[in-house]
C-alpha cells in the first residue's frame, strides 16, 4: 500500500483498487460456498433434517443456560421444549447480551482498549516524531519506523497472548469447579487486565521519559507486544461467555461498539485536545514534545481503565464461582449465590464439544 500511494506513476487510489480487485475471488467463493452450519443454531429454516448429535447439542445448550452451581452441589434444570434453543430471535438474543454481566465485562475493556489502540495507530508515528524529530529525520522515516515495529510487536503479541491463555490449567476445556466455562471465562480476563497494564506501563514511560531514542523504541516495542497480547484472550472471553447460538451476534455487536465507541471517535478527540494543550501551554512551536508527552499520557490512561475492568470482572466471576477466602467450594450467602447464577446461566458450552458430551446429550433423548 504504501509503495503503491507513494509511486508518482500510480498513487493512493490505485491502492485502494488494486486491493479491492484482490478482494473479488474472496468475495466469490463466500457467495458461492454452501452456508457453514455453526454450533448451537438451529436446521429450522435448512433443508436437511436434523441428526441425533444436532439435537443433543440443542439440548446440551438448553441444559447449560439453565445449569446453576451453589458451593459443591451442581444443579441442572432440563429443558423439556427442544424447540426453544432454535426459535429465538434476534431481540431476545440481543436482550439476552445485554443482560449478560461476564459479556458486558469483557466489551467494556475492549472498547476502552480500542480507543487507546486508534490515538497510537493515528497519531502514534506523528508523536514519535514531535518528539524524536531529529533522530528520525522526516514523517517518512517515523511512519515506516512505527509502522514496521507495530507490525513485528502485533504479530509476536498476538501469538505470545493465546499461548499465555492456553498455559492457564483449565483454561482451553472449561473444567473448574465454578463450572465448565465460566471458569475458562476467568484466564482470559485474566491475560487480558495483566497484558493491558504491563503495556499501559511501557507505553507511558516510552513517551514520558527523558530517554534516548533507541531506548525509547525498545520500551515501546514492549509496550506493544504486551497490547497486542490482548487480542486472542479478549476474543476468546467474549465467545466463551455467551451462548452458542449467540456468538454471530455477539461478535457483530463487539465489531460496531468498539469501533463506535473506541477508535473512531478517540483520534479527532485527541486532536482537539492536542490544540487546547498547545494554546494552553503557548507553545512556541506546533511539534512541542512536552505538549505530544502530555496529551498521550491522557489518552493512555484508557489502557489502565481496561485494564481496571477485566480484572475486577475476572475477580468477581472467580470469587462467585467458588473461590472465595472461606475456601473452595464453601457456603455464599444468598445474594452472592443468586448473582453467580445469573453469570453462570449465561456461560455456554465449549466451542467443540467432548465425545463424551456428545454421547450424553445423545443418551438423555
Amino acid at each position: 500500500g504504501g509503495a503503491v500511494g507513494g509511486s508518482d506513476l500510480l498513487g493512493w487510489r490505485w491502492a485502494f483498487g488494486l486491493e479491492s480487485v484482490c478482494m473479488v475471488p474472496v468475495a466469490a467463493f463466500c457467495l458461492v460456498s454452501p452456508a457453514v452450519r455453526m454450533k448451537g443454531i438451529g436446521d429450522e429454516h435448512g433443508k436437511r433434517p436434523s441428526t441425533n448429535q444436532e439435537e443433543g447439542d440443542a439440548l446440551l445448550d438448553l441444559e447449560t443456560d439453565a445449569q446453576t452451581d451453589v458451593g459443591n452441589n451442581a444443579q441442572r434444570i432440563r429443558g423439556n421444549d427442544r424447540a426453544q434453543a432454535s426459535k429465538t430471535t434476534s431481540a431476545t438474543d440481543f436482550k439476552s447480551l445485554v443482560g449478560n454481566k461476564t459479556f458486558l465485562v469483557a466489551l467494556g475493556g475492549y472498547v476502552s482498549y480500542t480507543a487507546c489502540v486508534g490515538v497510537y495507530a493515528s497519531w502514534g508515528p506523528k508523536a514519535g516524531y514531535g518528539i524524536y524529530a531529529d533522530s528520525l529525520g522526516s514523517p517518512q522515516k517515523s511512519d515506516l519506523v512505527f509502522g514496521a515495529a507495530t507490525a513485528v510487536a502485533g504479530v509476536f503479541g498476538t501469538l505470545l497472548g493465546g499461548v499465555a491463555v492456553d498455559f492457564f490449567p483449565g483454561s482451553a476445556s472449561g473444567s473448574g469447579p465454578g463450572g465448565k466455562n465460566s471458569a475458562s471465562v476467568v484466564p482470559s480476563l485474566a491475560v487480558c487486565a495483566v497484558s493491558g497494564f504491563t503495556a499501559f506501563a511501557f507505553l507511558e514511560c516510552a513517551f514520558n521519559l527523558n530517554l534516548s531514542f533507541e531506548s525509547f523504541l525498545l520500551t515501546f516495542f514492549a509496550g506493544q507486544v504486551f497490547l497486542f497480547c490482548v487480542q486472542a484472550p479478549v476474543n476468546a472471553a467474549v465467545l466463551r461467555a455467551v451462548k452458542q447460538h449467540e456468538r454471530p451476534l455477539a461478535c457483530s455487536l463487539v465489531t460496531v461498539c468498539i469501533h463506535l465507541l473506541g477508535d473512531v471517535p478517540t483520534p479527532p478527540l485527541f486532536g482537539f485536545v492536542l490544540e487546547r494543550v498547545t494554546a494552553s501551554n503557548q507553545s512556541e512551536t506546533k511539534d512541542n514534545p512536552n505538549d505530544w508527552r502530555v496529551t498521550l499520557a491522557w489518552f493512555t490512561t484508557a489502557l489502565c481503565f481496561a485494564s481496571f475492568v477485566w480484572g475486577i470482572g475476572a475477580g468477581y466471576i472467580w470469587r462467585l464461582n467458588g473461590h472465595s477466602g472461606d475456601g473452595e467450594g464453601g457456603e455464599r450467602p444468598e445474594d452472592e449465590q443468586s448473582d453467580s447464577r445469573c453469570l453462570e446461566e449465561e456461560v455456554s458450552v465449549p466451542f467443540l464439544a467432548d465425545d463424551d458430551d456428545d454421547a450424553a446429550g445423545s443418551d438423555r433423548l
